[in-house]
């Protein structure tokens, strides 16, 4: 079988014409067509055999799926500490250790 036939599958055509849709549905679109664009043409004749019930489930389960990495990668973002912070926090400890430390006293001193 030939690796472009997959295109013509049932599973890339969408649920309502393109002007109909939402932005988020076409959203969803694109990144189901995305991954079908990886899978193998045996995988996705498989997936064809499915009923609708349970590709429907699966299309969400994948949509859920993919959602969670932008919340994690969000708060990674949030809690970065960029080079200026970093930086900023290495003065602030080195002028605060300088004025801790006690004067060291020469051979020249104690001999007073």
């Amino acid at each position: 079988m030939y690796e472009n036939q997959k295109y013509g599958t049932v599973l890339y055509k969408p649920p309502k014409p393109f002007y109909q849709m939402t932005i988020k549905e076409l959203c969803d679109h694109n990144k189901i067509c995305k991954s079908l664009d990886k899978t193998s043409l045996k995988k996705i004749m498989r997936m064809e055999k499915w009923d609708k019930e349970k590709l429907h489930r699966k299309k969400q389960k994948f949509l859920k799926k993919g959602g969670r990495k932008n919340k994690t990668k969000r708060k990674l973002i949030e809690n970065r500490i960029t080079k200026k912070e970093r930086n900023h926090k290495k003065r602030k400890t080195k002028s605060k250790s300088i004025q801790k430390k006690q004067h060291r006293t020469t051979k020249k001193e104690i001999v007073f």
